[in-house]
């Protein structure tokens, strides 16, 4: 597979032997919600045209979203973290409905690991498919397996600790510890046909997969996981293609937006992959740019010129994973212009919101393993130590 003839044109197609009975079509999406202000917006105009613009996107015989939100009643929807009203979302599904939901993402769990409970029997009560949460971790870690035109696909997801992993008894996600992710990967392949492992972890605004992603990613392929698919950063990263599997470091937002995403365009403008399989081989790959509106919150199509830098923007990323000296230069990029005023801007406001009284954050790093990402991460950036 020619991943720049893709870049180029948005689509490629191998044009395999015999594909009418066995074709059949996977879309995946980056970071979904029906935030508040979507929510507002659906109950004054109603959802036709944002769920035209959604099913549009993700039209494919199986499509799977990174639902990155906490799910509560109206009354809690305005607490911290990421949140949205579910009685809204259960609505908006039925107008744009996804195949899987994949639950895990740090924002799940933002309302309560009771709120996510309750999201868990409503969606099984309504026989909405999810899979990288569950009410403890031997339901968070189980795969999700689906059948079409005889061709068993098997999916389990991951994601990086940030203090909503599932334990024996408490809801929650499953955690991405490589290990436990190869294990898991190695013993999917023995199961169906398709395997599909996703996982959510990284930096925001970095356009290129950590050292150590990178390094999980490829071993997973090797194991014979048939399709790897990444979130967290909220922006796009490269595609790889290696053997007969694709790797995507980040599908980027696909309905999200925060307060300090206004810096980085690419959080708004990313794209849906959609891969073509014949039987239980990929046969082709579809790039669908999109972009985000922010007023209303809402995700369109691109129009052609932004679809054409967006493509542009996706091989140069992809090309960053195989010219260290390019890589390089992005790591100082990044480290220098994003990373580091990110950080010391979130200690400055935290310092005037408390008269520069820091120990609550203090005492919330050392209950949280967020500290692992704020510090340890800084260093994993150059170096190549596992995650």
């Amino acid at each position: 597979m020619n991943l720049d003839l893709l870049f180029e044109t948005g689509s490629i197609d191998l044009g395999m032997e015999h594909p009418s009975e066995t074709e059949w079509t996977l879309s995946a999406t980056g970071d979904y919600g029906i935030l508040p202000q979507t929510g507002k917006y659906i109950c004054s105009a109603g959802s036709d045209d944002l769920a035209r613009n959604i099913n549009r996107l993700i039209a494919a015989d199986i499509s799977i979203a990174n639902f990155e939100i906490a799910l509560t009643e109206p009354a809690n929807v305005t607490g911290p973290g990421v949140r949205g009203d579910r009685e809204v979302f259960m609505e908006f599904h039925k107008a744009a409905p996804f195949t899987v939901y994949s639950l895990a993402n740090n924002h799940v769990r933002d309302a309560g690991a009771e709120e996510l409970r309750r999201t868990l029997e409503r969606f099984s009560k309504e026989n909405i498919r999810y899979v990288g949460a569950g009410s403890n971790q031997t339901e968070a870690e189980a795969p999700r397996f689906l059948e079409i035109k005889g061709v068993k696909l098997g999916i389990q997801a991951f994601a990086q600790n940030e203090t909503q992993i599932a334990d024996h008894a408490t809801p929650g996600t499953a955690e991405l510890l490589p290990d436990k992710v190869l294990s898991a990967a190695e013993k999917l392949v023995s199961q169906c046909d398709v395997p599909i492992v996703i996982m959510h972890e990284g930096f925001e605004f970095m356009n290129f997969p950590r050292a150590q992603l990178r390094s999980l990613c490829n071993k997973l392929v090797e194991s014979g996981v048939k399709l790897v698919i990444c979130h967290h950063s909220h922006v796009p990263q490269g595609i790889e293609k290696i053997g007969d599997s694709l790797i995507f470091y980040s599908l980027g937002n696909f309905l999200f937006d925060q307060p300090h995403f206004a810096p980085y365009p690419w959080s708004r403008q990313s794209f849906v992959p959609v891969i073509k399989f014949n039987g239980s081989k990929i046969a082709g790959v579809e790039l669908r740019p999109l972009f985000i509106e922010l007023d209303p919150l809402q995700v369109r199509p691109s129009t052609r010129d932004e679809s054409s830098s967006m493509l542009a923007h996706l091989q140069a990323c992809s090309e960053l994973l195989t010219d260290d000296a390019r890589m390089n230069a992005a790591r100082d990029e990044f480290f220098t212009h994003i990373l580091l005023p990110e950080f010391f801007g979130f200690l400055r406001v935290t310092g005037n919101n408390t008269d520069g009284d820091f120990s609550a954050l203090i005492e919330r790093f050392k209950k949280q393993v967020t500290v692992h990402k704020l510090f340890n991460d800084f260093v994993s950036i150059y170096g190549d130590r596992e995650l």
